[in-house]
């Protein structure tokens, strides 16, 4: 599938990559030697003094130098496009959960299996007598998992304000349902509690993901200043924590110009429970390393500016 997308056979070594430089006549306009079909010169091969190197647009992706090394850059690019170039290249590489894998050992016998790619670094691989690729210098892939005596520590803290949600949940399902509608910077009660500058107020997310672009940075301000009315034993505070959380939890829409939220009941007490874990990540989740040679997802990435 890969070697048809670049159509050019897999290079083994060094010795492959040169032959196959040789094979190519260049460009007439700009000497360009494209490495698979002529037409697609973003996908091209050259040679600098003992390296064959096979480039991927700006990228020198695949390296292959002289003296038996193989050196494979993302320079950050961690696409589809470019696991499909290394997989035409080199090994099969696949991208999954937002990071970039080669198939590839860590010893003179076959002892790997999926092997995470530095995104930013230089993976460096040479091949062995059984002519697996060995990884020289792998990453070690984190994952978080939850430290539950700590969490359920931390949830104590905030159980008082837990229950207060849940009374004013069962309450309103009594008399209106579980939607709790629209809540605005301009909505009379958001303005009596908060006072009528109330766009300087933001919304309480507690990672990227909440928001449509991963450009966003989080701030962690509104979340502090929700969770401290919510450690509060008033209950004007708990009403303000909320009504703060209300309009935090909802879905963003866009309606004249205003930003708008709908919170749904059911949703307010994971929002709360998102927002509280943030804030106490470094308490609630230990990190530890994955199991060698197999694709690990990290589930609670988002908590630590990551994405799956």
């Amino acid at each position: 599938m890969y070697s048809c997308r670049f159509n050019f056979s897999s290079l083994y070594n060094w010795m492959d990559a040169k032959a196959h430089h040789d094979s190519i006549v260049p460009m007439r306009t700009d000497g360009v030697r494209p490495i698979g079909k002529r037409r697609k010169k973003e996908a091209n091969i050259r040679e600098e003094a003992d390296a064959i190197i096979c480039r991927l647009y700006e990228t020198d992706v695949v390296t292959y130098h002289k003296d038996g090394r193989i050196e494979v850059r993302l320079d950050g690019w961690v696409s589809q496009s470019t696991a499909a170039f290394i997989s035409a290249a080199l090994e099969p590489t696949s991208l999954r959960h937002n990071q970039m894998w080669i198939t590839a050992t860590t010893g003179d016998t076959y002892t790997g299996g999926w092997l995470a790619l530095d995104p930013n670094g230089v993976n460096t691989f040479v091949r062995i007598g059984s002519g697996d690729l060995k990884f020289l210098n792998p990453t070690t892939t984190k994952v978080h998992t939850v430290n539950r005596a700590r969490t359920n520590n931390v949830r104590r803290q905030y159980k008082p304000f837990l229950d207060y949600i849940k009374n004013v949940i069962k309450l309103r399902g009594e008399f209106e349902g579980t939607n709790f509608k629209r809540i605005t910077c301009s909505t009379q009660e958001y303005k009596d509690v908060f006072g009528t500058r109330t766009n300087f107020i933001g919304p309480a997310y507690p990672y990227p993901a909440y928001v449509p672009s991963k450009r966003y940075v989080p701030d962690m301000e509104p979340v502090e200043q929700l969770l401290d009315l919510a450690t509060s034993t008033k209950n004007e505070d708990h009403y303000k924590a909320f009504l703060w959380l209300v309009r935090s939890a909802g879905y963003p829409t866009v309606n004249d110009k205003v930003q708008a939220f709908w919170s749904y009941a059911n949703y307010l007490t994971e929002h709360f429970n998102n927002l509280m874990l943030f804030k106490h990540r470094d308490e609630c989740f230990d990190e530890t390393d994955a199991p060698v040679g197999k694709v690990a997802r990290d589930n609670y990435a988002n908590f630590f500016y990551k994405y799956r």
